[in-house]
């Protein structure tokens, strides 16, 4: 029976209803409505051949040359508190696991810091963590999982040293660029740990066909380690950098308009807000650097007969940033939004704020990464846990990944937990930030965004657009070391296919990438950044800069239909697709295709998609109903419908109306109660039954339905459940040959 507990948080919703989570198994059931290992013909036996980028600039097998691959991608990080790697048992079942719930990839950060957990020499890696670690690889690949491995992630490298919370001893992001004893160290690293031979698969995981892709480094742009200032190790280099470009004083005093230079060796590091030629020169030798230390990390991973993908550079925020990506065969991003300002320390904070009335930032920025005709890679998102509104994430980015057809998305991290709790670890035990096992809303995300995304319910972009950046525009005087992506360029991304274009302003040159329109970036940000190129001359006239006048001249050139919604005046966004609006006034999100249809939303007013109509509802939830046979989904005999509103830990405290966290609290894991109204049009709605589902897919309570012309109508109540709460509901016709899961008679 469900227990009512309330939820302790300070000035903020106290009358809500909080139930305690039942179920104690997390751990999917085969051929439950959860089980996706049906849905992807994928067989493990092709992983024979690297991974590649064929003709259209999209992840494909066979060194490119066989199949495309979207990605859905679990990150697994096992060092510090989450407890090291699972045991060869588990790791044979964390395996299939993720490969039932639709991922495909699994990407491995600290392993650095996990493999030297309690160790006291350099590269003296735990054998127990390393058996394992090599184990769970080859689990993974035996379900046709592939791997995406961080060279490095932790500040300390593998050298030996305090380790996670801990401050780090050492700096190797920095001194992979400057210092040559980490550089060499970042070598051995490389040798010792992807080098060496997997007992369980008899190659080298650099040579194994597994390793789709390695990361040089995590976040280690400049732009981000140098936030708080640079170091001295950037001085020598910098000044040696000057001097190299101007040869002489005078021609740097004139440049630089500083007649009090007196020496190439005393250049000063400008000031990180400074907007003036010195600034300019540091953003382009930030960039020069970035891709000198590409250019040696990938010829040495060359030299250790490494032929997959090679990554770097995957975190920043600015113009200039976006420089070094166009050296990369594969783009990677990571974005967040709503991020807490101390993690889980007391005063830690949010804005607990809507993404979508904030017109999707994270979104808006990572759509603004990608250059055409490169595969793009989102290797980590979220809007975190404790955000109330963090159900967003689960529709927001699997749904513009799709439309602009990127080739992989990762929440970060950890999606898979096999019960709730019997860890003696706390990160198992309690929902963290940056967890999503623990978290009955972000596991639903995920599975709606393997549906979304992987499964590509979500239909491309029928049209794109290119920005064309130059030298000039992103390293202009002007740009300034945190210019961004102007918004009502980012906004274009929201209504049609996104995609940047280097242009190295040379002589006939032929752009990789043809769009139907190409935006050209204005070097000057104080100004009309932007100007309708080819697409102005296809008009035959210059069009602003306004969001406004993007939207007319691309109605005007018929890249958007007279039907599309888009209405810069309401803040409605639609996709060309007309699968995908977003009303940020609203706060609403919906996507309508033939196999899914899904809503977010904060009003409880009625909804209408096409099939699904939520007549009422008690609660701000992600709604969504998929079919999971195939079929259209007012024809489909099984189909998973998604309901998930908040969840907490108990005992949970928050200050400053539930933006300032407390107390993180303790188990168990509450989830906030909650019906909504449904009417569901389907052709033949005999013979459907509708059953709510345990966390791990089990069929449990039978839930009344009501026959109405053309479907069903029904309510889902989570507060009324035998089980407790849950966040999945199933609609079947258990006539139908090869639908055999029995319903629980506990």
């Amino acid at each position: 029976m469900s227990m009512q507990i309330s939820c302790h948080a300070e000035g903020v919703e106290k009358s809500l209803t909080w139930l305690k989570v039942q179920d104690k198994d997390l751990g999917l059931v085969p051929g439950s409505v959860l089980d996706f290992s049906g849905l992807f013909n994928f067989d493990p036996k092709t992983i024979i051949t690297p991974l590649g980028v064929d003709n259209q600039g999209h992840l494909a097998d066979q060194d490119g040359k066989g199949a495309r691959i979207r990605f859905l991608c679990a990150t697994l990080a096992y060092g510090g508190p989450h407890g090291g790697y699972p045991d060869h048992s588990m790791a044979d079942v964390f395996a299939k696991q993720l490969r039932m719930r639709g991922y495909n990839l699994a990407r491995f950060p600290y392993n650095d810091e996990a493999l030297m957990e309690g160790r006291d020499k350099d590269f003296d890696y735990n054998p127990t963590e390393l058996d394992r670690f090599h184990y769970l690889l080859a689990a993974l690949k035996k379900q046709g999982i592939y791997w995406m491995i961080d060279a490095a992630t932790s500040e300390n490298g593998a050298y030996v040293g305090p380790v996670w919370p801990a401050p780090a001893a050492h700096n190797i992001k920095m001194g992979l660029y400057t210092q040559p004893a980490a550089q060499e160290h970042w070598k051995t690293m490389v040798t010792t740990i992807l080098g060496e031979k997997n007992p369980y698969t008899q190659q080298s995981i650099l040579t194994d066909p597994a390793l789709a892709v390695v990361t040089v480094i995590n976040e280690n742009s400049l732009e981000y380690i140098t936030r708080e200032g640079y170091p001295d190790d950037l001085q020598q280099p910098f000044s040696k950098w000057v001097q190299n470009k101007y040869k002489n004083l005078p021609a740097l005093q004139t440049a630089w308009q500083d007649d009090n230079i007196g020496s190439f060796s005393k250049i000063k590091l400008p000031d990180e807000n400074e907007s003036s030629p010195r600034h300019a020169d540091l953003l382009q030798f930030f960039s020069d650097l970035e891709h000198s230390t590409l250019k040696w990390t990938t010829e040495f991973l060359r030299k250790q007969n490494y032929q997959g993908l090679i990554t770097n550079y995957n975190n920043g925020a600015s113009m200039y940033t976006r420089s070094v990506s166009r050296d990369l065969k594969l783009v990677t991003q990571h974005a967040y939004y709503d991020h807490p300002t101390d993690f889980v320390e007391p005063g830690s904070q949010q804005l607990a704020t809507s993404s979508i009335t904030d017109i999707v930032p994270y979104a808006r920025d990572l759509i603004s990464r990608r250059y055409g005709q490169k595969p793009f890679v989102v290797d980590e998102y979220d809007h975190p846990f404790w955000s109330s509104w963090r159900r967003e994430a689960g529709i927001v980015i699997p749904a513009y990944a799709a439309l602009q057809d990127w080739d992989g998305i990762a929440r970060y991290g950890n999606p898979v937990e096999l019960d709730y709790g019997t860890s003696k670890f706390k990160r198992h035990t309690v929902i963290y930030p940056f967890t999503i096992g623990m978290d009955p809303v972000a596991r639903a995300g995920e599975t709606l965004a393997a549906l979304l995304f992987r499964r590509a319910d979500v239909k491309p972009a029928q049209s794109s657009v290119a920005i064309e950046l130059t030298q000039q525009s992103v390293f202009s005087e002007s740009s300034g070391r945190w210019r961004l992506m102007p918004d009502d360029l980012s906004a274009i991304g929201l209504v049609t296919g996104f995609g940047l274009r280097w242009n190295e302003g040379k002589a006939n040159e032929t752009p990789h990438w043809k769009p139907d329109a190409t935006f050209e970036l204005s070097p000057a940000p104080s100004r009309a950044q932007k100007i309708f190129n080819k697409l102005a001359a296809k008009l035959g006239k210059q069009t602003s800069s306004s969001w406004s006048d993007h939207v007319a001249a691309l109605r005007k050139a018929g890249l958007l239909s007279k039907k599309n919604r888009t209405n810069p005046a309401t803040g409605v966004y639609e996709s060309d697709t007309g699968e995908i609006l977003l009303d940020s006034r609203a706060r609403l999100m919906t996507v309508i295709t033939p196999l899914t249809e899904a809503a977010v939303f904060d009003d409880d007013a009625p909804l209408t998609l096409t099939q699904l109509k939520i007549e009422s509802a008690s609660a701000p939830a992600l709604l969504s109903v998929s079919s999971v046979d195939g079929k259209n989904l007012n024809q489909s005999s099984r189909m998973l419908l998604i309901f998930a509103t908040d969840a907490r830990n108990s005992g949970m405290r928050f200050s400053d109306g539930g933006q300032r966290l407390q107390d993180l609290g303790k188990p168990p894991i509450l989830m906030r109660a909650a019906s909504a109204r449904i009417t569901l049009h389907h052709k033949d709605p005999q013979g459907l039954q509708l059953y709510s589902t345990a966390l791990n897919g089990k069929r449990m309570d039978v839930i009344p339905t009501e026959k109405v012309s053309g479907g069903l109508r029904f309510t889902l109540d989570t507060g009324k459940l035998s089980h407790g709460p849950t966040t999945y509901f199933e609609l079947v016709n258990e006539s139908i040959k090869g639908i055999t899961v029995p319903l629980s008679a506990e």
